[in-house]
């Protein structure tokens, strides 16, 4: 627990400031190109996240599983075989997305002007240099360097922020390809710092001598074995997200489709640091655990310190949902609020499944990844198309649907994941941990049943509800916890 807390502290730490500067970006965004240029946005950014996530082939939570697992000269044979494959698929990702344009642009951005073609033929750079750079940081997870990783993605996000404003105003003069430098300046920012990084790591020798190599066809299989589950359910899963993209452009126009996006991504950073620091040292750590039983400590103690930052996290934003829509986004974003507070009630689930998804790529079960991505994208878009269809149910329309539909997806794949993990790989979760997670749940619905459909914060409720929930969170950690919390500190202060 206390090297969770470790890991989670330095990398959460860095991770308040890539939010912070990721929020002034979306600030700027929001005011200066409405919820049109939002949209347009985040069909360019999905684009690009989709073809990135289907090119990486050597890459991901399969590389940081294949090289955890082994050491020594069976670690380097991976090395190869990781940097070869994450160079064909940046190839073979770049190539689709200069030959398909004018398709992507006709059926994703429902434009097929030569500026949006320009455009997408464009992220083909983006795409290539995004899929090496996953690559490089992959190797400094393996490390567990987990400070220099966090630098390398705060990196990104200042980036951005501090080119948000003159790129948004070249935007709204008309330049399209101002879009696309918000997706590739970040990028390039974060691969020089990881590959100096890795440099300082000690990985620069490997890597340099895979192009001297030919990859082992066993390492090769193992990490190609992730890939190939990634890629069926990557297409299933770029082909629905995309699709509810188009549809909900399509029903709303672009306008409609910024008011998902802002609530969008304002439910992914409620917790994506807390997600993405807790897996930065799970993975790894599990994935080299010698037995089912060091695996459930690992997860016991994870479903602890997740459910207790989660309790803050998501009841506060709950509380304030209209304050921070407004602060962040503007007035004109406010009937986002419709999805984003079931967005938010799924967020607690989401946290859980990140988890038992992370135990199952540890462990290899690469048919359990691909099921939990079907489910999880197939399962949202199939509820986004009732709730904008003609024969949607009353209660279940528009925003309202499509963030119901986001919440029932989350309960379902968590409960999925843990089921799998309980089944197949023996994780049990003690009463302790049972008792702190439904004690979070309990929280997490007062807070949402208190500020229901609020369109302004209600400082009156909002205020002691949230100092209730640090309350409760400091009640469910008992004695125990809150000493290794200080232990912490207390190494900090005297390594200072």
């Amino acid at each position: 627990m206390l090297k969770l807390v470790k890991a989670m502290a330095t990398s959460g730490g860095a991770g308040i400031a890539s939010l912070l500067f990721g929020l002034i970006a979306n600030k700027i965004f929001a005011v200066t190109l409405g919820p049109t240029g939002v949209g347009l946005l985040a069909t360019y950014r999905q684009v690009h996240d989709t073809a990135t996530g289907l090119g990486i082939f050597g890459a991901g939570a399969g590389q940081i599983q294949a090289l955890s697992s082994v050491e020594g000269e069976a670690r380097r044979r991976r090395v190869v075989a990781s940097i070869w494959l994450s160079l064909c698929g940046a190839v073979l990702a770049a190539l689709t997305l200069l030959l398909a344009a004018p398709l992507i642009a006709e059926h994703v951005f429902r434009d097929r002007s030569p500026g949006i073609v320009l455009g997408v033929r464009c992220l083909a750079l983006t795409v290539g240099i995004a899929i090496i750079g996953v690559t490089l940081q992959g190797l400094i997870n393996v490390s567990r360097a987990i400070g220099q990783l966090a630098i390398v993605q705060v990196l990104g996000s200042l980036t951005l922020a501090l080119i948000a404003w003159p790129l948004a105003r070249l935007a709204v003069g008309g330049h399209q390809l101002a879009f696309i430098g918000f997706v590739l300046l970040p990028i390039v920012a974060q691969f020089a710092v990881a590959t100096w990084y890795i440099h300082k790591l000690g990985w620069m020798a490997p890597v340099l001598a895979a192009f001297t190599r030919r990859p082992d066809r066993e390492d090769t299989a193992h990490q190609l074995r992730f890939f190939a589950a990634g890629l069926g359910a990557g297409l299933v899963s770029a082909v629905c997200f995309m699709t509810m993209r188009a549809l909900i452009v399509e029903t709303g126009g672009q306008e409609l489709h910024g008011l998902f996006q802002a609530a969008w991504a304002l439910a992914a950073q409620n917790v994506g640091l807390l997600v993405s620091a807790a897996g930065v040292y799970l993975l790894p750590t599990m994935a080299s655990a010698a037995s089912a039983q060091e695996r459930s400590r690992t997860v016991n103690d994870a479903v602890e310190m997740l459910a207790l930052c989660s309790i803050p996290l998501i009841g506060g934003a709950l509380l304030f949902q209209p304050l921070i829509m407004e602060l962040l986004f503007s007035r004109r974003f406010l009937p986002a609020l419709d999805a984003l507070t079931w967005m938010l009630i799924g967020n607690y689930f989401r946290v859980f499944q990140s988890l038992f998804y992370n135990v199952a790529v540890s462990a290899a079960r690469v048919r359990v990844m691909m099921t939990i991505e079907i489910a999880w994208y197939g399962g949202i878009s199939g509820i986004v198309f009732i709730a904008l269809g003609p024969h949607a149910p009353s209660w279940m329309t528009g925003l309202d649907g499509i963030g119901i539909g986001f919440a029932v997806v989350q309960v379902a794949t968590m409960l999925g994941g843990l089921w799998y993990a309980y089944v197949a790989l023996g994780v049990r979760l003690q009463a302790r941990t049972q008792a702190i997670w439904f004690g979070g749940l309990i929280m997490v619905a007062i807070c949402a049943a208190a500020t229901w459909h609020d369109r302004s914060t209600n400082w009156k409720v909002s205020i002691p509800l949230a100092l209730l929930t640090l309350v409760v969170s400091v009640a469910l950690a008992g004695p125990r916890r809150w000493n290794e919390v200080r232990a912490v500190i207390a190494g900090w202060r005297a390594r200072d």
